[in-house]
């Protein structure tokens, strides 16, 4: 109970300032004139808003019918044995690349 009220009350605190800035700031524009061409902007931002949503769920919900959020395999395959590599064998007197010398300073 402790934890979800630890979230609870923020989000509550938080939703209760956006109403309250949100009345505050329709009161204070409620005498601002808005002329009639205004209105072509707003109405085509709404439908080109609702058009992309629409667009866009559409393809979410085609994609999920097709399988293409499907995992690519579903199911794990045994790995083939692989072949026994020996250990790579270190000849200490080989020459090393490009001039490099081993840690005790000898070539």
């Amino acid at each position: 109970m402790g934890r979800s009220l630890l979230i609870l009350v923020p989000l509550l605190a938080i939703l209760g300032l956006s109403l309250w800035w949100m009345t505050s700031t329709w009161q204070a524009a409620a005498d601002a004139p808005f002329a009639g061409g205004d209105y072509v902007p707003l109405v085509l931002g709404v439908i080109l808003s609702v058009v992309i949503g629409c667009g866009l769920m559409a393809l979410l919900f085609i994609s999920s019918r097709r399988g293409y959020d499907e995992a690519a395999q579903t199911q794990v395959l045994p790995r083939p044995p692989s072949p026994e590599v020996p250990p790579p064998v270190w000849d200490e007197n080989a020459p090393r690349a490009g001039g490099a010398t081993r840690p005790n300073g000898s070539p």
